[in-house]
């Protein structure tokens, strides 16, 4: 099976982002955005990639075993599911809490400084 659809598999499986394997794999955090462009791979920084699979999955744990265990020999395919939307792939943004001026969460406008001296 092809390199890059088990480390796509691992990737998602581990909720590990790809500059992060590049990095711990290989010190080279660009190593998945370029395999995903067309990189090619020589055997031994593929047997590198594949080693690090394994004993992440050894150290770690594997969601399931005997899909991880396919992940390293080289055998995943249809076993995983594509990303779907989901809150990660939809449109929606989150809600974000803005402060009011006043740096105190008062919606007055009034520093806490201010409201301080005012009740002297």
């Amino acid at each position: 099976m092809a390199l890059l659809q088990d480390i796509e598999a691992f990737l998602e499986m581990h909720e590990i982002s790809a500059t992060a394997l590049g990095h711990q794999a290989l010190r080279d955090r660009h190593f998945v955005r370029q395999l995903r462009a067309g990189r090619r791979v020589w055997p031994e920084t593929e047997a590198k990639v594949r080693q690090f699979m394994s004993e992440y999955v050894a150290d770690h744990g594997a969601a399931d075993s005997a899909d991880m265990e396919e992940v390293s020999r080289g055998k995943a395919g249809d076993n995983f599911p594509a990303p779907c939307g989901g809150a990660l792939g939809s449109s929606a943004r989150p809600t974000v809490a803005v402060a009011e001026p006043g740096g105190d969460g008062s919606a007055s406008g009034e520093s806490g400084f201010d409201q301080a001296e005012a009740a002297e």
